[in-house]
């Protein structure tokens, strides 16, 4: 989908060398597994039925700075929420040390810009789980929608900040687009499919955690049963879309 060109006067010399945005690069990779390790902590939250550890407040935890922790979940759900602002404040250096240390429009800029506003949007996506009390064992459609959406902006948070990352550290080359036309929307259906297996997959783990079964062949059942709760009848839809997606990018 894309072809390097060597810098020259023809395009233009590169704002910066990799050695000297090697600390920015250094960071950016950071950024990206810290906030990989912030969202196995959130599937954690989730997994434990934690989310509604600090009540229906948001962003206090039971509307203090630093709660009494009485409750394992306290504790599960504070520590979320404070390593995701930390997360906030690590991005958000690293998209104005981003800028200052490169030219107009170089290209690591959009990335992290927007791997700024995804973050901003994840953030917003959990509040909103909070204060509408979607949290915990809650069942309803509107808990599925939002942690649907919640991974997806996930998905798109660690895809902004690789490129940043791996932009950044690949300073010798300019980047340009090559791929026609066909060819993009093949690739561009390969992550869609991507982020559809990880989506249904946050179904089917919601599915398992409110309504655990005690063997395969009672999950099996309660997948087919018409008397099963809906949540349960779309766990069927990750494996489907695992099985498809997999065989598309293959």
């Amino acid at each position: 989908m894309t072809g390097f060109h060597a810098c020259s006067q023809h395009i233009g010399p590169c704002a910066a060398s990799t050695s000297e945005l090697k600390p920015v690069a250094r960071l950016a990779w950071l950024s990206v597994a810290y906030n990989i390790a912030v969202i196995l902590w959130g599937a954690y939250v989730r997994a434990s039925g934690s989310g509604a550890g600090c009540g229906s407040r948001w962003p206090l935890c039971n509307g203090e700075i630093l709660p009494s922790i009485t409750q394992s979940r306290t504790l599960i759900e504070f520590m979320h929420r404070v390593t995701s602002a930390f997360s906030l404040v690590v991005v958000s250096f690293l998209v104005v040390w981003c800028w200052l240390r490169t030219s107009k429009g170089d290209w690591s800029r959009y990335p992290a810009v927007c791997g700024l506003l995804f973050l901003f949007n994840e953030a917003l996506l959990g509040a909103l789980l909070v204060l509408f009390d979607h949290v915990g064992l809650d069942p309803s459609a509107a808990h599925a929608l939002f942690l649907c959406m919640h991974f997806g902006n996930t998905l798109l948070l660690l895809a902004a900040l690789t490129l940043t990352a791996r932009w950044l550290s690949n300073r010798e080359r300019r980047f340009v687009v090559v791929a026609k036309l066909h060819e993009r929307v093949a690739i561009g259906l390969g992550l869609v499919s991507v982020m559809v297996i990880g989506m249904t997959g946050s179904l089917a783990s919601l599915g398992d955690t409110i309504f655990p079964a005690g063997s395969l062949r009672y999950a099996l059942m309660q997948d087919f049963s018409s008397s099963s709760h809906a949540l349960l009848r779309l766990r069927l839809l990750h494996p489907v879309a695992a099985v498809m997606g997999s065989i598309y990018v293959l």
